[in-house]
């Protein structure tokens, strides 16, 4: 099923996502390209004039700090990995000097020193740098560290290796690859001054899955920028026979409301969504929906349900929910828990508050607004008639009537017995006045859980720009180039919390300059 099913050579193990776009850095003594995987959460915080100025190459004119310094290759890829982010050093003690001591240099929010047998720290910070003397104590320590990682998406990872070759470094990626670590930069040989970089490497060409068969190994003087490693330029690729399947929950909180056509009223927003994707994406998108499915949710032992679990099994490449949720029911969802994977998407689009009270007034077609204004305006006269004016006597339980009708009344128990014209008109005032406090309430209450709606359908960008959504996506699901979501130009549609758009690769969206 696309890349779902992929071979045993595929670094990815079945997720398409992360292969989102591919890049290409020439080395010296015609060397074949490096072209290493797109780092993913990147592109949100970075100078694109860094991703397209050529930078002189290390020993070469140009920035001094690109000399012959075994330390300062390493230091510009730690730099550009770590910077302002939350990072746990393992096995400090294994760890080059100056690399431990420039790690507190850069800022970063925090900074935690473990060892692998600390299995029980539950951290889930987002960046790991690990020092080992070989493959064989990573190998172990992996093990014990992965509680803290694996279920954490966005984990990337620098390992400083004091020595490995050959085999060693291929069966390190493969440990790698069991652990899903896709974003990751190995250096052997630091403390011997002959260091070596090492990184995930795609083919150029087409398809969209890593290669085994193109681990490569660089020396540190045929790297024109060590920052290559996390910012790389984009090559062509053809993407045309990337098939991508995608199952969307069939079941989505609302439906359409101007629906005439029954199949109509069951599309989900998931469905709208990847159908504007699939208007913008390289990929060949194939969108499955299936009634009886349920989204599924993940439980306390990480075993995962409905929609979730084809995902896990890697049956799909992707999934997709999305939901019409007010603001008070989108607190209840968490969009950081590190409990979910790229794929994972959800969309919330919000209506400006304005739409509330057209959400409910358009709720009632003709008919039934007819009989709420019947009901509520035309019955407390014609009440008034038939049990006040006529043959009161036979009435005496008409205050039981009445807050049976309306729910309450407020009134003397006098005011429906006496034939005293005031005490009538005083009656006539109380009932209009709780037809009004009924409806006021009603209505804000019907405002706060229809809220905020939005009643018709999606059917490309165009309607999502003018109708000024905003996107509330859990932080691990990610599109690429979909930064003009968060462009200023669009104060509008802001993504909550730290939102990463970095898979897809789209083409230029329509409004985008």
């Amino acid at each position: 099923m696309g890349i779902a099913k992929s071979t045993e050579d595929n670094f990815q193990t079945g997720y398409p996502m992360r292969v989102s776009s591919v890049v290409s850095r020439s080395v010296v003594s015609n060397q074949e390209h490096v072209l290493l995987s797109d780092n993913r959460r990147y592109h949100h915080r970075t100078n694109n004039n860094r991703l397209s100025s050529p930078q002189p190459a290390l020993g070469q004119t140009g920035d001094n700090t690109f000399k012959k310094s075994k330390t300062r290759s390493a230091l510009n890829i730690i730099e550009e990995h770590f910077h302002r982010l939350d990072i746990t050093i393992v096995n400090s003690n294994e760890c080059p000097e100056e690399i431990i001591k420039n790690i507190y240099e850069l800022g970063s929010n925090t900074i935690i020193q473990r060892t692998f047998d600390m299995y029980e720290a539950n951290v889930y910070h987002e960046s790991y740098l690990i020092c080992s003397v070989n493959n064989t104590g990573l190998f172990v320590g992996l093990q014990k560290l992965s509680i803290d990682f694996f279920w954490n998406p966005s984990k990337r990872f620098i390992i400083f290796l004091d020595s490995a070759e050959g085999e060693q470094i291929y069966e390190t990626f493969e440990r790698l690859k069991y652990y899903e670590i896709t974003s990751v930069v190995i250096i052997v040989g630091h403390h011997e001054n002959q260091e070596k970089i090492y990184a995930y490497n795609i083919p150029d060409g087409t398809g969209c899955e890593f290669s085994v068969n193109h681990i490569i190994s660089t020396d540190r003087y045929e790297i024109r920028d060590p920052s290559f490693a996390i910012f790389p330029q984009k090559v062509k690729r053809d993407y045309s026979n990337c098939n991508v399947t995608i199952l969307s929950n069939y079941k989505p909180p609302f439906g359409f409301m101007n629906g005439y056509d029954v199949s109509e009223m069951l599309i989900g927003l998931c469905d709208i969504y990847l159908k504007i994707m699939d208007e913008v994406a390289y990929y060949n998108f194939t969108i499955l929906s299936e009634r009886d499915l349920e989204f599924g949710v993940i439980m306390p032992n990480k075993s995962v349900t409905g929609l979730l679990k084809r995902l896990h099994t890697h049956e799909i490449d992707g999934a997709a929910a999305g939901m019409v949720l007010n603001w008070n029911r989108l607190q209840l969802f968490d969009f950081t828990t590190p409990n979910v994977w790229d794929q994972f998407i959800i969309v919330v689009p919000k209506a400006p508050l304005a739409q509330r009270w057209k959400s409910f007034f358009s709720v009632y077609d003709t008919n039934t607004w007819l009989l709420i204004f019947v009901a509520y305006i035309m019955y407390p006269p014609l009440a008034m008639h038939f049990h006040i004016f006529h043959d009161l006597n036979k009435h005496s339980n008409c205050k039981e009537y009445y807050f049976i009708c309306f729910g309450y009344i407020l009134a003397m128990p006098n005011g429906y017995t006496s034939n005293d014209f005031v005490n009538r008109i005083l009656l006539m005032f109380w009932i209009i006045f709780t037809w009004f406090v009924n409806v006021c309430f009603v209505s804000v209450l019907a405002s706060v859980v229809t809220a905020p709606v939005q009643l018709h359908q999606i059917n490309t960008i165009k309607e999502l720009k003018e109708n000024r959504y905003e996107f509330h996506i859990n932080k691990n699901a990610y599109l690429q180039e979909m930064e003009i979501f968060t462009d200023e130009r669009h104060p509008a549609i802001r993504p909550r919390d730290r939102v990463m758009w970095n898979v897809y690769p789209l083409k230029p969206l329509p409004w985008s300059d």
